[in-house]
């Protein structure tokens, strides 16, 4: 597979295996309590693996000077030690202004407590403390060269509450993995693997093309000009990103440009002696990532625009790579059901099926083969997708993934754009994934603006949210030929076609 999928299962891996502290006092510690104070509880924050960062800690113990206490992040089956031997003060207060954010155990939801130094307290209750849902980004640069320094990929990681999931750059792996927290905070399950991205090559045994064309030539994200020549004398692809995170819920953003290139030289598949350089395409893609519903959700929309005087053809495979149980699990990815839309059934795949898809939106269901509903060890999905695609193809599999493309193509205008929009579910539970589906399904329907002229604003308002918009600012305006309390204007105007909850400003009479 990509480079980047043996990159995340290494991450995930090294995670797993923290040791646990099992050191046995020799004598009865004096502390018997403590309040882990800072940081404040439910605080979400990324790990910075390119430039490391710190966070402090500090709290009361019923200590005093002469003791000593470790902070241990506990995270469900796992725990690790961010400070060892803190001392305790004579008010029984300890801080530690620098503890490394790469110690707060990612993957987890880590609970901080100070314990007497060098114990294993049994129960843990008397010592309190803030859970903490850290997550990690890493930037990847050329090294050397005439692009020496250009950025080409990113690693994201965002815990929240029952889950979370890992992104890279359209071309790095797109949505990296999916994980589904149990009630204790133990990872449960693997979800998604590497999803809605666009590889140089498709996986059949034999690739003769680039999993994105424009106007039938072979095109290539960032990542992909990387690892096709990263020493090209000019022409290598700009790769930006950006990022927010609520601290308070960990709902997150991930803005990605970059523009799509190809080689002077047609020839396939390409190599840095057949590609000395890039040039343009005319076609680059707005992508943003939005995590929320407590990382169970992942949104991708992808607005793809056109530099050029003349339409552009381009013609999408869309690589999905599922996993769908448990890393202390025994199966196989071989065991994925699928339920793709206008099927009344799931069904699990080898490589060469394909599957016809209706002209128009869908969703597609995911679960593991046999495995009972709201059963932690495997997790359910659901992919949602705006646009039609035409055919689903399975192009690889293995113990830990099954794959298939999805197949779309669009036209993008001379000077416009077209977006495409995703969402990728993941729930223990059959009827959680099915709401989340089919509320998703319904925000890419969009909002046809109403026309509310003339109707009472009590009317209005019901027209306005059943066509899935919002009810936006009201004011009002005097009227010597229009009743009180009817709507004399709106914005935007009747008939047009908005995003899911866009608000609709009202104009009523004050008669």
């Amino acid at each position: 597979m990509s480079r980047v999928r043996g990159r995340a299962v290494t991450i995930v891996a090294s995670a797993c295996l923290v040791a646990m502290l099992v050191a046995v006092p020799s004598a009865q510690a004096a502390v018997t309590s403590s309040t882990v104070t800072t940081p404040k509880n439910n605080t979400h924050f990324l790990y910075n693996y390119t430039t490391p960062n710190t966070f402090a800690i500090s709290g009361t113990t019923n200590g005093t000077t002469g003791d000593h206490v470790d902070v241990n992040c506990y995270a469900g089956d796992d725990v690790t030690t961010l400070a060892s031997n803190v001392a305790v003060n004579s008010d029984g207060s300890f801080s530690v202004p620098a503890a490394p954010a790469a110690q707060a155990n990612m993957y987890r939801v880590c609970q901080l407590r100070a314990v007497p130094h060098g114990t294993t307290p049994d129960p843990l209750t008397p010592f309190a403390g803030p859970h903490l849902y850290v997550g990690k980004r890493e930037t990847y640069t050329v090294s050397g060269g005439p692009n020496n320094g250009k950025k080409y990929d990113f690693y994201f990681y965002l815990q929240q509450p029952q889950g979370g999931l890992d992104y890279d750059s359209l071309g790095g792996c797109g949505i990296d993995d999916g994980y589904l927290l149990d009630s204790h905070d133990s990872l449960s399950t693997v979800t998604w693997y590497c999803n809605a991205w666009l590889h140089s090559a498709d996986e059949d045994a034999n690739p003769t093309r680039s999993q994105i064309e424009v106007d039938g030539g072979n095109a290539y994200t960032t990542a992909d000009a990387k690892e096709i020549n990263a020493a090209a004398t000019s022409g290598f692809p700009k790769l930006s990103y950006s990022y927010s995170q609520n601290a308070k819920t960990g709902d997150s953003v991930i803005h990605e440009s970059e523009t799509f290139v190809k080689c002077e030289n047609a020839t396939y598949p390409p190599t840095n002696a057949t590609c000395p350089k890039f040039v343009s395409t005319g076609i680059a893609d707005a992508r943003t990532f939005e995590q929320d519903h407590g990382g169970k959700v992942a949104w991708i929309t992808d607005v793809f625009k056109n530099s050029t005087g003349k339409a552009h053809k381009v013609d999408l495979l869309w690589q999905n790579d599922q996993h769908f149980y448990g890393s202390g699990t025994s199966g196989s990815a071989s065991q994925v059901d699928y339920r793709f839309p206008g099927q009344s059934g799931y069904h699990t795949h080898v490589v060469g099926d394909s599957v016809s898809l209706p002209s128009k939106p869908g969703t597609i269901l995911v679960r593991y083969a046999g495995a009972a509903d709201g059963d932690t060890k495997y997790g359910r999905g659901a992919i949602v997708y705006s646009q039609a695609a035409t055919a689903a193809k399975f192009m690889y599999l293995s113990g830990s993934q099954s794959d298939f493309t999805l197949h779309q193509t669009i036209k993008v205008p001379a000077h416009g754009s077209m977006t495409l929009r995703w969402a990728y579910i993941a729930d223990f539970k059959q009827a959680a994934v099915d709401t989340l589906a089919k509320t998703a399904a319904r925000m890419f329907k969009g909002c046809t603006v109403p026309n509310v002229v003339g109707k009472s604003l009590t009317t209005a308002k019901t027209r306005i949210k059943k066509a899935h918009c919002a009810v936006g600012t009201i004011k009002y305006a005097a009227s010597s030929t229009i009743a009180k309390g009817v709507v004399v204007a709106e914005n935007p105007a009747a008939g047009s076609h908005v995003d899911y909850g866009t608000k609709v400003a009202l104009l009523v009479s004050k008669g």
